[in-house]
């Protein structure tokens, strides 16, 4: 059975599924369509003196705050949903898939960022949205999709010794020894996450939008 076949049964014994993925599709874009009509419009947040500009400092704008947090969570959950449903068929598949397509749900929150700041912009915001993006974006998927990763996996190492007990020694796979496994895999997929993450952002976005690395400003600060 190909992939987008396994797509469609899904998607015909998960309705409830297709429908909320289909509404964060369609919100996603709405925020992704409101940021950029912001853009091109006077920025409430571009300050044109000094005295606006120590006033713009502390000042939050709410509305895109709200849009931003719409967007993330509306294209990060109909990731999830996406990968969820793909696994049941093609785990290895969906595993390998999930790191570009988190990379650029994480990207393309920057970006919205970008575009609709809820403050002042500054390097210290985009580091600070780099980290919170990408730890609400893994919590997000251990939510949704880390119980089934990790229940295959120990399904997989059980099967395995239910078919070689009698014919040797091999031991019985131990739970803890899978959830530390599965700390390491987290650790990795992480870390090749905010890799791309980062890849994309300095690629496509100005340098303001850059995480600041922390080994270049201990060099500095000596």
């Amino acid at each position: 059975m190909s992939i987008a076949s396994s797509a469609m049964s899904e998607i015909r014994r998960s309705p409830i599924s297709t429908f909320f993925g289909a509404f964060g599709v369609l919100i996603a874009a709405l925020g992704l369509f409101l940021a950029w009509s912001q853009n091109h419009t006077i920025s409430p947040l571009t300050p044109t003196n000094s005295i606006q500009a120590s006033q713009l400092h502390t000042a939050i704008e709410l509305k895109n705050v709200l849009i931003i947090i719409s967007y993330f969570l509306s294209s990060t959950i109909v990731g999830a949903i996406a990968i969820r449903l793909l696994s049941r068929k093609h785990d290895i598949t969906a595993f390998f898939a999930s790191i570009p397509l988190v990379s650029l749900i994480n990207f393309s929150t920057i970006l919205i960022i970008y575009l609709a700041p809820p403050r002042a912009m500054s390097a210290q915001l985009f580091t600070s949205a780099h980290d919170i993006v990408l730890y609400s974006s893994v919590a997000i998927y251990i939510a949704m999709c880390g119980a089934a990763v990790l229940r295959d996996l120990y399904s997989t190492g059980r099967k395995k010794y239910s078919d070689t007990e009698g014919k040797n020694d091999e031991k019985e796979p131990d739970g803890l020894a899978f959830i530390v496994f599965g700390f390491i895999l987290l650790a990795i997929w992480s870390s090749v996450v905010f890799a791309g993450q980062k890849r994309l952002t300095q690629t496509f976005l100005p340098e303001i939008t850059h995480p600041i690395e922390v080994k270049a400003t201990k060099d500095t600060d000596h």
